[in-house]
């Protein structure tokens, strides 16, 4: 039993370990290409693209995959696109784009249709995105004090909560790959509420 436990606990902590990793250096390596200029910009934006697409159609059997084409999904479509004024997916006018995805995804998922890897990937690409969504506009449409932005904090740690209990109750490394991608976004996404309030300093 014990063993079973390190094993869930090593697989949990090396899953979010690897999503921090992967956000770091996805972020340092944008800022960097972003100051090449534009031709580059796109470059990185069609081989990300290519093999996200790639990755999905091959699901290669390595559990970190999945989360590095999620994150490439995001990149070329959340970061990239918006850099080059292709078009901004947070943006408050995408609410329904963004709700009829949620709404595909979801049926996709419940009625199986996806792969365990095109599930985790999409997830984490789907997660970030409407996280995201949530925060970028709560901020801008609403303000940083507003009752609905303060209540946003809380219901962040109410998903981090229950993810951190369904991550000790499931054996299955799908659910626990998606509850440690929404532990990880969740924690994250306290953080930028605090950040945003001055409660604690940012990390640089």
């Amino acid at each position: 039993m014990n063993q079973i436990k390190y094993s869930k606990f090593k697989f949990i902590s090396s899953t979010i370990g690897f999503i921090i990793v992967l956000f770091f250096l996805g972020h340092i390596g944008l800022v960097t290409i972003y100051k090449l200029g534009r031709a580059p910009t796109v470059i990185t934006g069609i081989i990300s693209f290519v093999i996200a697409v790639s990755l999905l159609m091959r699901q290669d059997s390595h559990r970190f995959f999945p989360l590095i084409t999620g994150f490439l999904l995001w990149a070329v479509f959340g970061e990239i696109a918006e850099h080059l004024g292709y078009g901004d997916i947070v943006s408050i006018n995408n609410i329904f784009v963004l709700l009829a995805v949620i709404i595909l995804m979801s049926y996709l998922i419940y009625r199986k249709v996806l792969s365990e890897f095109q599930t985790i990937a999409l997830v984490l690409f789907m997660i970030i995105w409407t996280f995201h969504f949530i925060m970028v506009n709560q901020f801008e449409q609403l303000g940083k004090t507003h009752i609905i932005t303060c209540l946003s904090s809380p219901v962040f740690l109410i998903i981090f909560i229950f993810s951190l209990f369904r991550c000790f109750k499931s054996d299955s490394q799908t659910t626990l790959s998606i509850h440690s991608i929404l532990l990880t976004c969740s924690f994250w996404s306290i953080l930028e509420y605090l950040w945003a309030w001055k409660v604690i300093p940012k990390l640089w």
